[in-house]
């Protein structure tokens, strides 16, 4: 037999790059796969923050109830409230130094409400001078 006409039968190993891009391939799809499938189970839902119902531009403040010569029972989320400050004394005064204060959240040692910088500044200057606060609930009518 001459060699040209003698057939052998050589088994041929697959080429390198096609077994990489097959088994990138399939990664990639079970990764596609994982990452849809785990989104819609895992996915937690969004909890509310104190940061989240607050107006653009404004900050919460917390005082104690105690701060308060007369604290105001029964304030729920959502009243306004103005606050006095009261000087004591022979020459007694009364100055209206935060307006429109929105109560977030309050019960008894506590009240936390959203508000601009300047009235935050002015319950903490009015706090540390020794004034008397004495809060004002606004009518919703």
């Amino acid at each position: 037999m001459l060699p040209s006409l003698t057939s052998i039968s050589v088994r041929r190993r697959p080429d390198r790059r096609a077994i990489l891009g097959i088994a990138g391939g399939a990664l990639l799809s079970f990764a596609l796969i994982l990452s849809v499938c785990g989104n819609a189970t895992s996915a937690t839902p969004h909890v509310a923050t104190t940061a989240d119902a607050l107006a653009p531009n404004t900050w919460a403040i917390s005082v104690p109830t105690s701060w308060f010569v007369a604290p105001i029972a029964g304030l729920h989320a959502g009243d306004h409230v103005d606050v006095l400050a009261l000087r004591p004394g022979e020459r007694a005064s009364a100055t209206a130094i935060a307006f429109d204060l929105i109560v977030m959240s309050a019960d008894d040692r506590t009240v936390t409400f959203g508000t601009g910088a300047d009235d935050a500044t002015a319950l903490g200057v009015a706090r540390a001078s020794g004034l008397l606060l004495v809060p004002l609930l606004r009518s919703t009518r």
